[in-house]
């Protein structure tokens, strides 16, 4: 599937969702409805690029390989 036919039937399920962010068990990421993202391990990040820095708004995924009970666990942070 392409980059665009994800990015829209994301769209499409994620009607709700004000952002989305899509990556692989790399840390690759596949889809974005952000404009700017990175990834530098543990994180997947991205954020809004508005005139205005101070304005934008993101996510990030950190990944911990070994986390509680000896699995990899993902904690998901929001930012404004």
């Amino acid at each position: 599937m392409s980059q665009t036919a994800m990015q829209e039937a994301a769209k499409v399920a994620l009607k709700d969702a004000s952002r989305f962010l899509f990556f692989n068990e790399q840390g690759t990421v596949l889809v974005s409805s952000f404009t700017v993202h990175r990834h530098h391990p543990p994180l997947v990040y991205g954020r809004t690029m508005g005139g205005v820095p101070e304005e934008s708004e993101g996510c990030a995924v950190c990944k911990v390989e070994k986390g509680l009970g000896g699995q990899a666990c993902y904690g998901l942070i929001t930012y404004q």
